[in-house]
């Protein structure tokens, strides 16, 4: 959903396991471009965004039934580069992200609106997120200027320090796993073709893509996750490569 190629986009596509098909566009007159948002929710029939950016830094956040999208509640915080999870648009989360300057607020939203719960230990942005709102995690990024290794998990009230990253930078790398002992972090600015494994509390070396990319998008869980466009070449071609796991 959303993104950025010679302009800012509002294209939607959906996997039914073989091919991709392009879906109603994103709403928003003016602000129909809806860059550098994050995605929550574990269904196309039950999906949403939030925290993009066109010409603001937005608070807004919408949904998906699968066939349309619908704006949602407002958030908060306006922000950008934020990271989001979620296994529905009735419990997701969003944390982080840049409005100007780094913030390390935390939102969640039960379908809604959106409360303020408590702040992420670590003020990253472009950093990325994966699992529900009870079991999730934020997984590299960036902070005050430099690539991040650092990662932090989510119990739904608390932020707590998790593993680093092995791989050498996790700025705009992608993850995806339906809970922190199941995560996954492929792809960054500093490396295309990484793949980090999560075991609840250390990271390992895997399997590298084939296709090296990051700042794509990203989904499933441990035993079928996928990672779809994005940039590859050290950020210097888009790509539209799509890729599964395992």
């Amino acid at each position: 959903m959303g993104g950025y190629d010679t302009a800012y986009r509002n294209y939607t596509d959906e996997w039914n396991g073989s091919s991709w098909a392009a879906q109603s566009g994103m709403p928003g007159s003016y602000l129909t471009g809806w860059y550098d948002g994050c995605a929550f929710g574990r269904s196309s029939n039950d999906a949403g965004s939030g925290a993009g950016y066109r010409y603001n830094y937005s608070a807004q956040s919408k949904e998906y039934n699968g066939s349309s999208w619908s704006m949602a509640g407002t958030m908060n915080t306006g922000r950008q580069s934020a990271c989001g999870a979620g296994e529905s648009t009735n419990a997701a989360f969003i944390g982080g992200g840049y409005n100007g300057s780094l913030i390390t607020s935390t939102e969640e939203y039960n379908g809604s609106s959106w409360a303020t719960a408590n702040n992420m230990i670590y003020t990253t942005y472009v950093s990325n997120a994966m699992g529900s709102l009870n079991d999730g995690m934020q997984v590299g990024g960036q902070t005050a200027g430099s690539d991040s290794q650092s990662c932090s998990e989510y119990n739904g009230t608390n932020w707590s320090a998790g593993g680093n990253l092995t791989m050498t930078a996790g700025y705009l790398c992608v993850s995806f796993g339906e809970t922190v002992a199941t995560a996954h972090a492929v792809g960054s600015s500093g490396n295309d073709d990484a793949h980090d494994a999560y075991n609840g509390s250390s990271w390992s070396t895997a399997t590298g893509m084939s296709v090296g990319h990051h700042a794509g998008g990203g989904g499933g869980g441990d035993a079928s996750g996928f990672v779809a466009s994005g940039l590859t070449g050290g950020a210097a071609t888009l790509t539209n490569t799509y890729e599964e796991w395992p």
